[in-house]
């Protein structure tokens, strides 16, 4: 249509333009940080972002996961500074290891990721005020190989039975969690179904999508519950998603806002 482009044009997005650190990481808007200088929102976004560690998985080889830790300690401290100045959270893309250590350490509010999680890492997440955003469909979908170069798709492949046993422990440690999809978007109710797989219950899955979702955002007096004064951003799927969150892919209506763009 023409405020939107489409029925189903989301509510909320995620974009951002970065500048490169003197380190080799990436800081994204609203904060530009780079060779220490910081500079403030230009658009209105709502998040920091920054980008603890150059994430990918080494060359051909599952065990050499992690590249230098792309942001410093004092850098991300930097960036949280200015998030909490603005009003604002902070988030970090982050696998593990000393990037981890320097976001807990630094205050950021959500750590994304986490596919190389150690028993170490773990221990630190419980003892922090962080939420972990997991997005584990980028190794154990193998639909989304087909997106890859085979390079790539090569090291997701070599790389899929350790994310899955790193993710699954992160479940099982009852640490809080959220949803996302970190690419491919539309897939996000397969994350749930992985969440679950993981050892996830299915109360708790669902709410890394919705309840808990909207309350890391800072959402949550507008969207996450269905209850009065809340925006009226529905879906409703075929059967019971608590007893077989598949469901959740079979979606009959969608009401946003109030307004239904799909029924039966």
């Amino acid at each position: 249509n023409e405020e939107g482009g489409s029925d189903y044009f989301p509510s909320r997005t995620l974009y951002g333009a970065g500048w490169e650190s003197d380190k080799g990481g990436w800081m994204m808007q609203p904060l530009l940080l780079f060779g220490g200088l910081i500079c403030e929102p230009m658009y209105g976004y709502n998040w920091v972002m920054t980008l603890a560690q150059l994430e990918l998985i080494g060359n051909d080889k599952p065990l050499t996961f992690l590249k230098k830790d792309s942001l410093s300690l004092e850098e991300i401290s930097a960036a949280v500074s200015e998030g909490a100045r603005l009003g604002i959270p902070t988030a970090a893309h982050c696998i593990g290891g000393q990037g981890l250590k320097d976001c807990i350490d630094g205050g950021v509010d959500v750590i994304e990721h986490m596919y190389m999680a150690s028993e170490q890492d773990v221990e630190r997440l419980a003892a922090s005020r962080c939420v972990v955003d997991l997005t584990s469909g980028i190794f154990l979908d193998p639909s989304r190989e087909e997106f890859l170069s085979p390079a790539n798709a090569l090291k997701v492949r070599l790389n899929r039975s350790r994310v899955r046993e790193n993710v699954a422990r992160i479940i099982k440690a009852r640490l809080p969690f959220v949803l996302g999809t970190d690419a491919y978007h539309g897939f996000l109710y397969r994350e749930v179904g992985y969440a679950v797989e993981l050892g996830a219950d299915p109360v708790t899955a669902i709410q890394g999508v919705t309840s808990r979702a909207a309350r890391v955002c800072r959402l949550e007096d507008r969207i996450g519950k269905l209850e009065n004064g809340m925006e009226a951003d529905i879906i409703a799927v075929e059967g019971n998603p608590l007893e077989d969150v598949s469901r959740l892919s079979q979606v009959g209506l969608v009401m946003k806002g109030g307004v239904v763009y799909r029924q039966p």
